[in-house]
Parts: C-alpha cells; sequence; structure tokens
C-alpha cells in the first residue's frame, strides 16, 4: 500500500547508505532522512523537517511508528506527529537523528569523504554490520507496516467525513 515495497528496499540495501539533507523535507520526506532509511544522516544548516499527517488526516507510515518512538522517545514522537511542529537540523542532531551540520557548500564535500572512509572497509563487513544492528527493527518492519497501512486506511476515512469522525 503506502510504499511498503521501498521502505523495505532501504531497510534491505546491503550497503552503507549516506544522505546529505539541504532543504525541506516533509511526510515521507521526514521520515527517510530521519527515521534510520539512511545509515548516516548529514544536514546542512538550512535542513528542515517535520510530519504533516495529522493535518492532512493520515497516520504514522515508512515504519515510522516503530523507528521514531525507538529514537526520540514515545512522548516526542507524539509530539512532533500530533502537532507537526517544523523541526531544524539543530532540533534533529539534539534528538540524536541525524549525525551532523555543515553550511551548505560543505555538506557535499563532507558526505563524499564520509563515504570514502566508509568504502576504505570490507564490504562483507560493512553488509554484515548494517544487517546486524539494523536486525532488532527489521525483525518486526513487515508487521508494523501492515499495521500502518491499515490504520492509515481508518485516518483517511476519519478525515474525510467516514464512519470514525474525530472528535478533537
Amino acid at each position: 500500500f503506502v510504499l511498503t515495497r521501498q521502505t523495505k528496499a532501504f531497510w534491505d540495501f546491503p550497503k552503507p547508505l549516506i544522505l546529505a539533507i539541504n532543504g525541506l523535507a516533509v511526510g515521507g520526506g521526514a521520515n527517510i532522512a530521519l527515521a534510520n532509511f539512511g545509515d548516516m544522516v548529514l544536514c546542512s544548516k538550512k535542513a528542515r523537517f517535520m510530519y504533516p499527517f495529522a493535518k492532512l488526516g493520515f497516520t504514522p507510515e515508512l515504519g515510522s511508528s516503530m523507528v521514531m518512538p525507538f529514537l526520540v522517545g514515545l512522548a516526542k514522537t507524539k509530539e512532533l506527529m500530533m502537532t507537526g511542529t517544523w523541526l531544524s537540523a539543530e532540533d534533529a542532531l539534539r534528538l540524536n537523528l541525524i549525525n551532523a551540520i555543515y553550511s551548505e557548500e560543505e555538506l557535499l564535500p563532507k558526505a563524499l569523504a564520509l563515504a570514502a572512509k566508509i568504502a576504505a572497509n570490507h564490504p562483507e563487513n560493512m553488509r554484515l554490520m548494517k544487517q546486524v544492528l539494523n536486525h532488532p527493527l527489521r525483525e518486526k518492519l513487515n508487521e508494523v507496516l501492515a499495521r500502518e497501512n491499515a490504520t492509515i486506511v481508518k485516518s483517511i476515512g476519519s478525515f474525510s467525513g467516514g464512519p470514525l469522525k474525530s472528535s478533537l
């Protein structure tokens, strides 16, 4: 349904994946940037993130209902998802959602330098390391994605005046 195959492809990609964010990442883009899709995330100072799900009548997707509470705690995840508050690069760093912040000019060179450093390691070791580090969450991903997809269908119905009208 909601990018299930693509979500699994990110998680199962065998090589280290470095993301360089230089602008806005909203909704699914915020998930890709912050919710463990990349193994390392570098941002420019102008990067900003937002989860507009509540405003749009959606519920969390792409595995974010599992990953975000794991990364930042349940209370902070609820705040981000239920309010649609913008998160700056500094906020994301403080919450340990990203690895570093650079100027716009430094971002790509820093990402390439990090990639070269990682590429200097044995590729099979990197694949196995990524696999074992991701395993505790990855083994639950199929169930989480199915639950998220079922909940999204219900939320769309409630937002559009369907049977589950919100009382908020």
